[in-house]
C-alpha cells in the first residue's frame, strides 16, 4: 500500500484538525495509507516552542518513508508546511499540490 504524507496547516487549531481528519479519511478510502503528522505527534504541543521544534524535526524524518506528499489548504502561509515540502523535495519524495490539481480539474471541466 502506498503511503501518502499529508501536509496541511495546523497551528494547534481544532478546525484544522477536523479538516485533516476528513482528508485522511478520503485518502484511506482511495486505497492509500495516510501518514498524518498531526495525528502521529498530537502528544506534542504546538504552542510550546521546544515541542513544536521537535515535532517539525520528527516530521522531516517521517516524510522520508512515504511514497508521496500531498499538500492541502493554505500551506503558503505555514512555516511548518514549507519545512515539510522542503524535506520531501530534498529526499526525493514527490510533492503534489492538491489545491492546484483540483483547480486544474475544475478548469478542465469548463472546456
Amino acid at each position: 500500500m502506498k503511503k501518502v504524507y499529508i501536509i496541511h496547516p495546523f497551528q494547534g487549531k481544532e478546525e484544522n484538525r477536523k479538516k485533516i481528519d476528513q482528508i485522511c479519511r478520503a485518502v484511506a478510502n482511495m486505497g492509500f495509507l495516510p501518514v498524518s503528522p498531526v495525528h502521529a505527534f498530537g502528544f506534542l504541543r504546538d504552542e510550546v516552542p521546544e515541542e513544536r521544534k521537535l515535532a517539525l524535526k520528527l516530521c522531516q524524518e517521517l516524510i522520508k518513508g512515504c511514497d508521496q506528499a500531498w499538500v492541502f489548504g493554505d500551506w503558503e502561509k505555514s512555516e511548518g508546511c514549507k519545512i515539510e515540502i522542503q524535506a520531501a523535495e530534498e529526499t526525493g519524495v514527490p510533492v503534489v499540490d492538491m489545491g492546484l490539481l483540483l483547480a486544474k480539474l475544475e478548469e478542465f471541466k469548463r472546456w
